[in-house]
């Protein structure tokens, strides 16, 4: 019940082995990634070490000259299977999505997690459990300030109702839980 966050130089490898084969590459994070564990708590408090990291991760991949982009801006035409991409139709490019963000849970944490991206002028992708979100007016204020800043792009994501695996669903199913 413990989520482990990679080393930094691990996920730098993931991102090259990934642009390597598909042309992009997609870090996902989760708010407890960033959040004091307490004998397998997660709390509402920011775990310093584990940001401070992810702002180096930010600034690793932009030395490297690539672009860090949405998830709507890759490649659709991308295709995800175990062989190359031609160099034409790619985007050498990294997207970063935060998932299951959700209202007053650790909302600190992912409030920081926001912040990293917006101080670091990132764009970034976000999660949003939508039973769970709407009602936390922190959560709300600071996600709108971060949309109407336009010096990052953000962008939200649907994450389910209530984080089904749409995947186990048939299609009627699926439309339901979406309107």
């Amino acid at each position: 019940n413990q989520w482990i966050l990679e080393d930094r130089s691990k996920i730098l490898e993931d991102i090259e082995s990934s642009l390597n084969n598909y042309g992009y590459a997609v870090v996902m994070m989760h708010p407890p990634d960033f959040s004091v564990n307490d004998l397998g708590v997660y709390r509402n408090q920011v775990d310093q070490n584990n940001l401070e990291e992810l702002s180096l991760l930010i600034d690793d991949i932009k030395n490297l000259g690539l672009e860090i982009v949405p998830i709507s801006q890759i490649n659709r035409d991308s295709n995800i299977v175990q062989t190359k991409i031609p160099k034409d139709n790619n985007c050498n490019c990294v997207a970063f999505t935060i998932e299951g963000i959700q209202d007053y849970w650790l909302n600190d944490v992912q409030l920081e997690i926001l912040n990293t991206f917006t101080k670091t002028k990132t764009d970034l992708t976000v999660g949003i459990i939508a039973n769970y979100f709407g009602e936390d007016e922190k959560l709300l204020d600071s996600f709108n300030a971060a949309l109407n800043d336009k010096s990052s792009e953000i962008e939200v994501a649907n994450n389910g109702w209530k984080y089904e695996d749409f995947g186990k669903l048939d299609l009627n199913e699926q439309i339901t839980l979406i309107q």
